[in-house]
């Protein structure tokens, strides 16, 4: 591979980094690997509020012991 296309791909790979895609792509991976520990599970809530305002509540509950 040249020097170029190297420096192409490198560019490529920082922009997409910095997309919600690519953000999403690496977090579900590392929520996937069960050495991460990071297998929490999360949920969200949309709630619509006063005025056509909207609230997200997160909450996370660790797994139950097998």
């Amino acid at each position: 591979m040249s020097s170029l296309r190297a420096k192409v791909e490198k560019r490529a790979a920082a922009a997409e980094a910095l997309t919600f895609a690519g953000w999403s792509e690496r977090y579900f991976k590392h929520k996937a690997d069960p050495k991460s520990g990071a297998e929490q599970r999360a949920a969200a809530r949309l709630i619509e509020g006063e005025n056509g305002t909207h609230d997200l509540i997160w909450s996370r509950s660790k797994p139950q012991a097998a």
